[in-house]
């Protein structure tokens, strides 16, 4: 399959490549009341990505009997466990790090002082399961903008593809820099101000996990689901779901900005074993230059030509090969750089043209 790429040189986001096996995710929420409970509106949002989404009672206190990963059984397992509402779920973390070491991926939904409950019981599962010592910060909230449906802090250009706004986040002590998800600006004059802690949430890709299997992620603020950074309907909001950030959160197959991608991650290898590049053909290149990108680990490359200025930018597809059309280059040497995992690794190849 031909790559579509892109003339330009500014840098923008990819979807995470691990292997999948699944069109749309199976989504099972554990739901109970509180302000940040799975409220219908954005249940919905969540089907309308054609994910199929099981909610529990409100108020269930233990999973249903045999769940397990759409690793051990894709017919009726699930790629998703959630956790909404403010109720204490550390009992369960026994079962969640095995539904994660068999692939699955876990969101914890917490809160702010109204759901001191709900914030405790993340720290504590996302504890057990890295092993970390994560508590809540002493802070009730952060970044409050005093009005409902203000934002009162933002993430610009959440994994380059996405910005984020809330109002008030819970904030976590111990969570490591490259697993935090961090506000970058205050905004209305909200208080306390994001540099007291400015963590909205966290990341834990499978590299990051125990037998490098599952994902794992957890978010301060449940305004960020809505348009305007809204109240959720169960607290009187009107603001519609903002599905660029449920797509995010639940991503298809077809998302270029997700924080995991669609399906089980089991067997992921950690980015840093494996290469990003491998066999480029053919050398030298006259229309087509083949790219071989091994298990997907690359997210995104640029091709620079021998003065260094960069002619091509692409986001990786997820695919292993990838056809790039270099037709339109002039004949000489380049460099393609791919980056992925917090690293880059750099190749070089000719150009020429036929009777040359």
């Amino acid at each position: 399959m031909n790559a579509r790429y892109v003339r330009t040189c500014v840098l923008t986001a990819c979807a995470f490549a691990f292997a999948t096996h699944a069109n749309a995710d199976r989504v099972y929420i554990m739901n109970t009341t509180g302000y940040n409970s799975a409220d219908a509106p954005l249940i919905a949002a969540i089907q309308s990505l054609g994910h199929t989404v099981d909610v529990s009672a409100i108020g269930a206190f233990t999973l249903p009997a045999d769940f397990v990963s759409t690793c051990i059984d894709p017919e009726n397992g699930y790629d998703w466990l959630c956790f909404f509402g403010d109720m204490d779920r550390t009992t369960l973390a026994t079962q969640v790090q095995e539904f994660i070491g068999d692939g699955g991926k876990v969101l914890l939904q917490y809160e702010v002082d109204c759901c001191t409950t709900s914030s405790i019981s993340a720290a504590n599962i996302v504890s057990a399961v890295t092993g970390l010592t994560v508590t809540p910060n002493s802070e009730p909230n952060i970044a409050f903008s005093g009005l409902s449906e203000l934002p009162g802090w933002e993430a610009e250009s959440l994994l380059d593809c996405i910005d984020v706004t809330g109002n008030a986040y819970k904030c976590m002590d111990g969570l490591p820099t490259a697993n935090a998800l961090m506000a970058t600006a205050n905004l209305a004059g909200a208080t306390p101000n994001i540099s007291v802690c400015g963590n909205f949430g966290f990341r834990f890709l499978p590299g990051d996990l125990p037998g490098n299997n599952g994902g794992l992620i957890g978010f301060g603020d449940i305004n960020l689901y809505y348009n305007s950074a809204g109240e959720p309907s169960n607290n009187s909001g009107t603001q519609p779901v903002n599905m660029d950030v449920v797509e995010l959160i639940f991503a298809t197959q077809g998302s270029t900005c997700a924080f995991l991608p669609s399906g089980c991650l089991q067997n992921s290898v950690p980015q840093k074993e494996i290469d990003l590049i491998g066999a480029i053909y053919p050398v030298p290149a006259d229309d087509v230059l083949v790219v071989e990108f091994p298990r997907g680990a690359a997210k995104e490359f640029w091709i620079f030509n021998a003065q260094g200025q960069c002619v091509m930018h692409e986001r990786s597809t997820g695919a292993d090969r990838m056809n790039i059309e270099v037709s339109d280059l002039a004949p000489g040497l380049y460099h393609i750089r791919a980056a992925g995992g917090n690293r880059n690794q750099e190749r070089s190849f000719m150009v020429v043209r036929g009777g040359q």
